[in-house]
């Protein structure tokens, strides 16, 4: 039988009046109130975040089904306890695409969700997960190969994109996409040099002017002591 004072303790785990700063403290105090607080709709998304890297098995089965839960540690959970995201309230909105979009574009989303929101139908998530710095570079790989130019010119402004990727996205057919490439700082000499002979105007100048500054940052970093 539980003592007066963990029933006194759980119910104030239960109440969504306690406030939040209240339920992350009994939270602290042992695995079963930590069950219960999971629960708890009023529970704080800070709070949430933190219980689910917890090891108990039914603390992160909670979270997963926990309105509150921050969308992309839902996501995470999800794919280790479905039926408790299938049966969370706000789960419907998931599918909202303004909901996969403010997910892509958050620099907090883990690279497993962006991997699979590098695949979504929606146009304007993949979009956001081009334009994102923590996208894997195997997903900027499959997006460089989007159907859509959009999507690839966002590939190629982004400045974590590796140099293999633009090399490949310089040879683009869209002129939005290799103007995108001659603009970025990481792009090769030899796709610049290859861009500044483009039929394009726009692209031609981005390229002449990226490959000017590149030999202008090195004669300013030369050093002739370096050749001896």
């Amino acid at each position: 039988m539980k003592s007066a004072e963990f029933l006194k303790l759980k119910q104030e785990a239960e109440n969504e009046n306690t406030s939040g700063d209240r339920l992350a403290e009994l939270a602290q105090i042992s695995t079963e109130l930590a069950r219960v607080v999971a629960k708890n709709p009023c529970a704080t998304s800070e709070v949430l975040r933190s219980l689910s890297w917890s090891d108990d098995t039914e603390i992160c089965q909670n979270v997963a089904g926990n309105p509150n839960t921050p969308t992309a540690v839902l996501w995470q959970l999800g794919a280790k306890f479905p039926q408790a995201l299938l049966d969370n309230p706000i789960f419907p909105l998931l599918f909202d695409p303004g909901v996969r979009c403010r997910v892509a574009y958050n620099f907090n989303t883990s690279s497993s969700i962006l991997e699979l929101l590098a695949k979504d139908r929606d146009l304007e998530v993949r979009w956001r997960v081009a334009c994102n710095s923590l996208t894997p570079t195997s997903s900027l790989e499959l997006l460089a190969q989007d159907i859509d130019p959009s999507v690839r010119e966002s590939v190629a402004s982004n400045y974590h994109t590796p140099a293999s990727i633009l090399e490949l996205l310089a040879q683009d057919n869209d002129a939005r996409v290799r103007s995108a490439v001659a603009k970025n700082s990481n792009t090769p000499t030899s796709s610049l040099e290859l861009l500044a002979q483009d039929i394009d105007p726009v692209v031609h100048q981005f390229a002449i002017k990226n490959l000017n500054q590149n030999r202008t940052q090195w004669m300013q970093n030369f050093n002739p002591h370096d050749c001896y």
